[in-house]
């Protein structure tokens, strides 16, 4: 009788215990591989992102000392610090903009102060709003004060220029004057740059990669990165990145001139004008432009 219950309490044991054990491998496993798993994409990942920052840098760096190399006047500018005067690109549109006078004078440029004449009307040439006619107003480039459709055809115009626009609901987004309201687009702008402030030099640029799409336009939020020069044809492997207001003073003012114009993903090459207390040129990726 003892052997018998011996026997019968081993039989039903050993499976029992058999199960168990299956069970608690087959989890350990499953967890194991798991991990594995994970492991094998995260460093997967970290490879993928390794790869595309070294490209990136690689190709830059390239494609800069290629065209150095290719144009001795600008690694002579780059060595000397000494840039030959450029005009900074213009963001006007040129289906909406007329000029009806030619400017000889100082360039109106981002984040700076100008004196101005306008006279917003509609098609039929009932004024809108406008400055007094003997007395200009004086606009700080970049502050959203000003109509953000005018206040982005004046940057580039010389004093004395005279231009004519024209204005869609979206160029004055924003505004808050009760002049502006109910009206029906597009309208109309005459827009003469009477005074720049403090006349800036502007900077040696140079497009070294093209962007696509969008252009950053005064006033508008914009991502970029900036890489230093350390030597001639050579600039920081890390890059710095920022988030700012286009024409605001996060960056100087010749910096914000090489940025205007610029589409996205486009590399330019900027070098300071002579006299500005940071001498290093710099390289500018725009990595993204607010609507």
């Amino acid at each position: 009788m003892l052997l018998q219950l011996f026997l019968c309490s081993n039989i039903a044991y050993y499976p029992t215990m058999a199960i168990k054990i299956h069970k608690q491998d087959s989890k350990e496993k499953q967890t194991q591989a798991a991990r594995q798993f994970h492991l094998i994409v995260l460093l997967g990942a970290l490879c993928f992102a390794g790869a595309i920052y070294w490209q990136q840098s690689r190709y830059s760096t390239e494609y800069l000392e290629a065209y150095c190399q290719s144009k001795p006047q600008l690694s002579a500018a780059l060595m000397a610090n000494d840039p030959a005067p450029t005009i900074p690109p213009n963001i006007a549109e040129a289906a909406k903009m007329t000029i009806l006078k030619e400017g000889d004078g100082a360039t109106a440029y981002c984040g700076g102060h100008s004196y101005v004449f306008y006279r917003i009307f509609d098609l039929q040439g009932n004024t809108i709003l406008s400055t007094p006619e003997d007395v200009p107003e004086r606009i700080r480039l970049g502050s959203y004060n000003m109509i953000a459709g005018v206040e982005q055809q004046i940057v580039g115009m010389k004093e004395g220029e005279i231009r004519q626009i024209l204005l869609e609901e979206e160029d004055i987004e924003g505004q808050w004057r009760e002049q502006l309201k109910n009206l029906t687009f597009p309208i109309a702008a005459d827009i003469q740059l009477e005074t720049v402030i403090a006349p800036q030099k502007t900077p040696y640029i140079a497009i070294v990669k093209p962007g696509r799409g969008i252009k950053a336009k005064c006033g508008r939020g914009i991502t970029i990165s900036l890489r230093k020069q350390i030597e001639a044809t050579e600039f920081q492997a890390r890059p710095e990145f920022m988030t700012l207001t286009l024409g605001s003073n996060n960056v100087p003012l010749w910096i914000t001139n090489a940025i205007t114009g610029m589409r996205y993903q486009e590399i330019r090459l900027a070098i300071p004008p002579k006299g500005e207390e940071e001498n290093q040129a710099v390289e500018i990726t725009l990595l993204q432009v607010a609507n």
